[in-house]
Parts: structure tokens; sequence; C-alpha cells
């Protein structure tokens, strides 16, 4: 069992800096030398998933004004460099979260223009997350287009 608080989109913070592994069995009950998982090995996988420091960053930050979009792409770094595996985002106008899903980039399309901190949360192999934000000035947006249908036209 491995344990350590993890900052996530709904809250972002920690309040226990501690991090702990359990285990239901010595590693003297760890055969090596049977092409599987050696004694040294699980203890390298241990340490590596309690010192593992994650950041991640958003950047990329281009608006697409042919369709209205706007795009991120997530930036990620370990200490252990271990590899992510799923992105969250929350584009800071009210929307719903994303769900997990994994690749860096994201697009999303703005119903009013103005300023957003749009926030990332990554998962990397480990089972670490860490949250990554960004202010973003959005002048691409929804706001003002109106379409009324029917259209009647006369000559």
């Amino acid at each position: 069992m491995f344990h350590r608080d993890q900052p996530s989109l709904e809250r972002p913070g920690i309040s226990y800096l501690g991090r702990s592994i359990y285990a239901t069995f010595g590693l003297e009950g760890v055969n090596d030398g049977l092409e599987t998982t050696e004694r040294a090995e699980l203890l390298d996988y241990f340490v590596a998933a309690l010192i593992d420091e994650p950041t991640a960053t958003i950047s990329d930050t281009t608006v697409d004004n042919a369709s209205g979009l706007t795009r991120f792409k997530a930036n990620f770094l370990s200490s252990t460099d271990a590899t992510p595996v799923g992105y969250r985002w929350d584009f800071g106008d009210g929307s719903d979260y994303t769900v997990s899903f994994p690749n860096a980039d994201a697009s999303h399309t703005y119903t009013y223009c103005g300023t957003y901190t749009v926030r990332v949360e990554v998962e990397d192999w480990w089972g670490n997350y860490v949250v990554g934000t960004q202010k973003v000035k959005v002048d691409n947006c929804l706001e003002g287009w109106v379409l009324y249908l029917p259209v009647a036209l006369r000559d």
C-alpha cells in the first residue's frame, strides 16, 4: 500500500507531507532470478515512488480564429523520469472538468472573453499527481455571435 497526500483539481493543496509504503510481505519472500521483479528492483520502485516530485506547466496557449478554439499544452517533468499517464483540465470558466485522458493537448471554446485561470491535473505512472496553472487572456469567444433562424431575405 502506497500513501502520500495528492493534489487534485477539486483540492489543489496538500495537508500531509508524509509518505509511506506498507507491504504485507517481507523482502526475504521475494525470490531473485526467476524472471520476475527482484528484491533490489522492488526497493528501487518503492523509493522512486516516494521521492518522485512531479511538476506541470501549461504552454502553447493559442487561439484558432477560424474555429474559436483556444488550445493548451501541458508540460510534465518528474524527478524520477516518470511518464505521465493521464491529464484532467479545468478551463476556468465554470464548465465541467474534463475526464482523464492520455494526451497532453486540450482545446476549449469560451463563451465570454476575459482572463481565465486554466489548470491541469497530471498523473504519472507511480500514481503521483500534480496540478499546474496558467492565466490566459481570451479574446476569441462566442460572445456577440447570435444566429436567428429562420432567416428571410428580400431582394
